[in-house]
């Protein structure tokens, strides 16, 4: 990929909707926040809205079709399952990762870094 490719798909994330998805989620989420216990659910369904629009701005950028628009079905996780999964994966991984580092000796951890 050329650098002029490259620096066309970065600028995709400064769009209108990736900012308009930016913006309402700056303004609600203190929202969720301020809402303690019944902030709970606004807070996870900006957290899977933020989650499901990066992994389709990735793949529409990917395949070189047009910058998506958040849409009110995607509030639901089953929705697409491929995000879902890769959120299990990377969730696995980190978890894998951290009961490895729990298990390593101590002189081994510090001269690893």
């Amino acid at each position: 990929m050329s650098d002029e490719g490259f620096l066309r798909g970065a600028a995709r994330a400064f769009a209108t909707p990736p900012l308009v998805l930016t913006a309402a989620v700056a303004v609600l989420a203190p929202l969720g926040v301020m809402g303690g216990w019944l902030g709970l659910p606004l807070l996870a369904i900006l957290g899977w809205w933020t989650w499901i629009y990066a992994f389709l701005l990735v793949r529409s950028t990917a395949l070189g079709q047009p910058l998506p628009v958040l849409a009110v079905e995607h509030a639901n996780p089953l929705h697409e399952p491929r995000p879902l999964g890769l959120l299990a994966a990377l969730a696995l991984g980190g978890s894998a990762a951290w009961a490895a580092a729990q298990h390593v000796p101590a002189p081994l951890s510090a001269a690893a870094g």
